[in-house]
């Protein structure tokens, strides 16, 4: 953390580098809480008993999401105090407050997202260690597979950098690079360097946002049918 806070306030054209190791923070703490929580269900023979009260598959879903999204947001926006203490002190920082903005949403859309993958496959398997490798891989394929391909495709295209950056829309890793900064340029104060979609990138950082919002909406209707279904098969049994 020091680390990363010293590029911000040093370096502050570097942000975006410490947004990415908080994401790579929720990343991991993100399915813990979540991963597991109609698993545990499963392995302590409650699942049943819980379908068959008042409560309906919608509820359950929501409270569930709620409670493991609340433990691991507050723990990711812990780590965002070094980026408001920035923004305060750091003068090129204050001039890019909307991108401050984008920043804070991408952070709490990838919150949402992972404490969403990691309670779909909680409810489609049966042990909390399975739930949790799914999720991980599905993490990895979605945040970091892309930015791996576009690094492999850049010596074995001819796409322009515009072009490959749109294969990055699942990965927060690509919607944090795409938001514009302006800052100084320090061998001619009265000259500004644009970066992001500011330097010709597409807004992959508002593409993200729409995709981490509608997948968990998706995802979140996948349980509740799923639910549904298991909730009469208790009722009928």
């Amino acid at each position: 953390i020091p680390l990363m806070a010293f590029f911000l306030f040093f370096f502050p054209n570097q942000v975006g580098y410490y947004v990415s190791y908080v994401i790579v923070f929720n990343m991991l703490v993100g399915p813990v809480f979540s991963a597991g929580s109609v698993t545990q269900e499963r392995e302590r023979q409650t699942l049943e008993l819980l379908l068959t009260t008042l409560l309906k598959p919608g509820q359950i879903i929501s409270a569930k999401l709620i409670s493991s999204l609340r433990v691991s947001t507050v723990l990711t926006l812990l780590l965002t105090m070094h980026i408001m203490l920035a923004y305060v002190m750091v003068d090129d920082l204050r001039a890019n407050f909307l991108s401050m903005f984008e920043f804070f949403a991408i952070v709490l859309a990838t919150c949402l997202l992972t404490s969403t993958l990691g309670l779909f496959f909680s409810v489609l398997c049966r042990k909390t260690s399975a739930a949790m490798i799914l999720t991980y891989l599905m993490m990895l394929a979605l945040f970091v597979g892309p930015i791996g391909i576009k690094q492999f495709l850049r010596p074995f295209t001819t796409l322009t950098d515009a072009q490959i950056s749109r294969f990055t829309i699942t990965s927060p890793f690509g919607a944090i690079f795409s938001v514009p900064l302006q800052f100084r340029d320090t061998t001619s104060p009265a000259r500004t360097i644009s970066t992001g979609t500011g330097s010709g990138l597409p807004h992959v950082d508002w593409f993200y946002l729409g995709f981490a919002v509608g997948l968990s909406i998706v995802l979140l209707m996948l349980m509740d049918l799923l639910f549904r279904l298991r909730w009469r098969a208790a009722s009928q049994g």
